[in-house]
C-alpha cells in the first residue's frame, strides 16, 4: 500500500530480495543505492496541501532485474496561531487561544498543560514563552509559539507625613514610584483614623485642611500601566485647652497667673507682633495704671 508522511519528516523505505538496488523518484531522477532509503520530505511553497512522490527500486540478483515502486502522500503541517496578550502586569493571568487544529484534534501545550484550545496562564520572570502544537485531519503536527512579557508593578511610597496641628493641610503628602517610574492615574482617597466609613475620593490631598488623625490610600499606575495601591497616616494633634488661674488685684497689685494644658507658652499683654516660648508655666504682673482689667494673651 501506499505510504503517508507529514512534510519535513522522514522518508525510511526498505528492499528485500536482490543484491543491488538503485532507488528513482518520479521513475526517472536517481536517488540512492542501497537496500534502504532516507530521506527527508520536504514540500514546496507551491506544493498544496498534499504531494505525492513516487519511488521506485530496481534490484538486481544474479545478472536478473527486478522492479518494486511505492507512492508516498506528503501532507503539510497546518498553521497554528495563538491569540493572547503580548504583555501583562506582574501577577496578573492571561488567555491564550490556539487555533488550526483540525476539529476533533487536541492541542498540546508546553507551559499551560492543558489539551484545550484555549487556557488561562500566569506568566512568572521577566517574559515566559509558551508553545501549541495542532494537528490536522491527517495527523500532522503545527507548532505555534507565543512570548509573554511581565511588567514590574510600581513600588508606592507616600512621603511628607510629618505630624501636624489641626486645621492645618498636610502640603508635603506626594507618593512616588521607589522603581523610579513616572506615575499616572493617581487617586487619592482619605479615611478616618478607624477606617470606620466608607472612604472620601480626594483631587489634593495638598489642599485638604485636617481636624484629626487621616489616612489616605493611593492608587497610581506605572509607565507601563501596572497598578499598586499604598496607604499612610497624618497625624493631627489636637488644640491644646489652655487653662489660666489668676485673682483679681488693685493697683499696683502684683499677681501670679499660671497656665496649664500646653508644652510651652509666652506670655504677654496685647497681641505681640513675636513671642519666645517658654515652659514656664506662671509669670507675675503689677498693673500701676489704677485698678484695670487686662486681656493677657498666651
Amino acid at each position: 500500500g501506499d505510504t503517508i508522511i507529514c512534510n519535513t519528516m522522514n522518508i525510511a523505505l526498505t528492499a528485500a530480495g536482490a543484491e543491488t538496488y538503485t532507488w528513482y523518484e518520479n521513475g526517472t531522477t536517481e536517488v540512492m543505492k542501497g537496500s534502504k532509503l532516507t530521506l527527508q520530505a520536504m514540500m514546496g511553497a507551491g506544493d498544496g496541501e498534499e504531494l505525492i512522490k513516487k519511488y521506485s527500486v530496481v534490484g538486481v540478483k544474479e545478472g536478473c532485474e527486478g522492479t518494486s515502486v511505492k507512492n508516498v502522500h506528503i501532507f503539510r503541517e497546518p498553521t497554528i496561531t495563538i491569540k493572547g496578550r503580548n504583555e501583562v502586569c506582574f501577577g496578573d493571568t492571561a488567555k491564550l487561544t490556539a487555533s488550526g487544529s483540525a476539529a476533533g484534534k487536541e492541542y498540546m501545550w508546553t507551559g499551560l498543560g492543558s489539551t484545550e484550545a484555549s487556557g488561562i496562564v500566569a506568566p512568572i520572570g521577566n517574559e515566559q514563552i509558551f508553545q501549541v502544537t495542532g494537528y490536522n485531519e491527517k495527523g500532522c503536527p503545527g507548532t505555534a509559539e507565543h512570548t509573554i512579557k511581565i511588567n514590574e508593578n510600581p513600588t508606592l511610597s507616600i512621603t511628607g507625613l510629618d505630624p501636624i496641628c489641626y486645621g492645618e493641610k498636610a502640603s508635603l503628602i506626594n507618593v512616588l514610584d521607589l522603581n523610579g517610574s513616572t506615575l499616572k492615574e493617581v487617586a487619592w482617597t482619605m479615611f478616618d483614623k478607624k477606617k470606620s466609613t466608607a472612604g472620601t475620593v480626594v483631587t489634593n490631598p495638598r489642599e485638604i485642611v485636617l481636624q484629626d488623625t487621616t489616612i489616605f490610600q493611593v492608587t497610581a499606575k506605572n509607565a507601563a500601566g501596572c497598578e499598586a495601591t499604598a496607604e499612610a497616616t497624618i497625624i493631627v494633634y489636637p488644640k491644646p485647652t489652655i487653662t489660666v488661674t489668676a485673682p483679681s488685684i488693685c493697683d499696683s497689685e502684683e499677681v501670679v497667673a499660671t497656665v496649664d494644658g500646653a508644652a510651652t507658652y509666652a506670655w504677654f499683654k496685647g497681641k505681640a507682633p513675636s513671642l519666645t516660648p517658654t515652659t514656664e508655666t506662671s509669670t507675675k504682673y503689677t498693673d500701676n495704671n489704677g485698678l484695670t482689667t487686662g486681656n493677657y494673651y498666651f
